[in-house]
């Protein structure tokens, strides 16, 4: 009996399993192009993302203390882009003024929390956009893709009157853009930043 339950099961799974993925037309024979508009990632109005380093040491104390560890722990959050990006009249782009300042406030919360350990932030920063316009191509894996939006700046040139960290920020990507050095230029950031988030090794 339970042969023939799994014999009739297995049967009505291939028959709907066929009939589910069977095309409603048959497009093979068609001379007809068929395409579609480019499709975007839009992300919910507020969603953010959120990075968070942790550091634990082991403290040797003497006496009774049988457990001890100190911890340094690092949050940022970067706001997601999102519909709001974009002219809801004319349907057209922020200028990139606006892009490069989202990225500002996401740099300077990494520099303050890197600051705070001992490191070298600002530098660590542009050793960042440096390395990732060298290394961070399209279509790359999950984490690649992330850190390539977060740390890709827009090819428009930075106008005189826009914040000098704008022209820091943008010098330092164009110099990896240009294939220069980034260990070098920016030696004073202990590791690459880049490096950490993928897994490999400092």
């Amino acid at each position: 009996m339970e042969n023939w339950r799994l014999f009739f099961l297995t049967a009505l799974t291939l028959f709907v399993f066929h009939t589910m993925c069977q095309p409603e037309h048959d497009y093979i024979n068609s001379a007809k192009t068929l395409s579609r508009r480019k499709r975007y990632v839009v992300y919910p109005e507020g969603s953010s993302f959120s990075i968070a380093f942790c550091v634990t040491w082991k403290m040797l104390i003497a006496g009774d203390v049988d457990v001890y560890t100190h911890a340094v722990n690092w949050a940022v959050s970067y706001d997601l882009p999102n519909h709001t990006f974009r002219n809801p009249g004319t349907n057209r782009l922020v200028p990139p003024f606006s892009l490069r300042r989202q990225r500002r406030e996401l740099y300077r919360s990494l520099e303050t929390a890197m600051d705070s350990g001992g490191v070298n932030g600002r530098s660590c920063i542009k050793r960042a956009l440096c390395e990732a316009a060298q290394r961070l191509k399209p279509k790359g894996s999950l984490m690649e893709e992330i850190l390539r939006v977060l740390f890709t700046l827009p090819q428009e040139k930075v106008d005189p009157y826009e914040p000098i960290d704008h022209h820091i920020y943008d010098a330092a990507y164009r110099r990896g853009l240009s294939a220069r050095s980034c260990f070098r230029l920016y030696s004073a950031c202990p590791f690459s930043m880049i490096d950490v988030f993928l897994g490999y090794g400092a």
